[in-house]
């Protein structure tokens, strides 16, 4: 047996390992066999030292803790595992096919309904206009019904603007609240200062140094009345309803008619004067 043959047995007894590992130990088999042939063995030599081949394998798989009975059982034939995996994917691929075709099909009955109700409610909206002539009952149905809507829609606005008014006059109200809770301070304020400007103006005529604050005194009253003149500006106002009483009591409307009636009285008056 030379070195080739060697290191192929040894391979096939050890093939249970990874690449890795094989080609490692085959290198350091190979190295020790060219080592002992430089050294003037000959290869069968150099392999009849190694020992029984089938004892050497063992060692070695003992030392990488691999079962050596494990070898001599028959390897899994990898195109089992691809051949069953490709006919599952196979057949979940055609349950799909037929999954997703039946939903198409489904999709496009129920498309195909859709539209055929479509298409017959809007031939039975053309139709409409030709097949019902209109009457005078239908016609006094329909003079009844716009009579009921401009009554309902002429309420709804009479509310609508009632509310309206009733949230103006809340708002009107809360404004002058609120204007009347922010001048207060202020008028106070001013009602202290011209007390103030009272008793300082005494003290400042007997003798004491008071022009200072008294100034300050009169300047702020100036300025509590000017604040509190300026709200009374912003104060929000009823409107006065005058201009909408106007309309009916305008004298020319109501003045012809009296006049008017009274002339035929007068001349039949003369008349039954003159008959007298």
């Amino acid at each position: 047996m030379n070195k080739q043959e060697f290191l192929n047995e040894l391979q096939s007894r050890i093939r249970i390992l990874e690449e890795a590992e094989q080609q490692d130990i085959l290198a350091e088999y190979a190295q020790h066999i060219d080592l002992r042939t430089a050294a003037g063995l000959s290869e069968e030599e150099a392999i009849r030292d190694f020992g029984d081949l089938e004892e050497l394998a063992a060692e070695i798989l003992e030392a990488y803790h691999v079962d050596p009975s494990r070898v001599d059982a028959p390897s899994p034939q990898p195109l089992a595992g691809v051949s069953s995996g490709l006919k599952r994917t196979a057949g979940r691929c055609r349950l799909c096919f037929h999954r997703l075709g039946g939903g198409i099909r489904g999709l496009a009955v129920r498309i195909a309904a859709g539209w055929s109700r479509f298409s017959q409610r809007l031939h039975g909206l053309r139709r409409t206009p030709t097949s019902r002539p209109a009457d005078a009952a239908d016609t006094g149905k329909a003079s009844s019904r716009t009579s009921r809507l401009r009554l309902i829609r002429a309420g709804a606005a009479r509310s609508i603007r009632r509310l309206g008014r009733l949230f103006r006059e809340l708002a009107r109200l809360a404004w002058n609240l609120l204007l009347l809770l922010i001048a207060l301070p202020f008028a106070a304020a001013g009602v202290l200062a011209i007390l103030s400007i009272g008793v300082l103006a005494v003290l400042l005529v007997q003798g004491y140094p008071l022009a200072g604050p008294l100034l300050c005194c009169l300047g702020l009253a100036l300025c509590c009345a000017a604040l509190v003149g300026l709200g009374t500006t912003l104060i929000w106002k009823r409107r006065s309803g005058s201009t909408s009483d106007a309309v009916p009591r305008n004298p020319g409307v109501s003045t012809p008619a009296p006049s008017h009636s009274l002339v035929p009285t007068e001349s039949h008056n003369e008349e039954v004067s003159v008959h007298a």
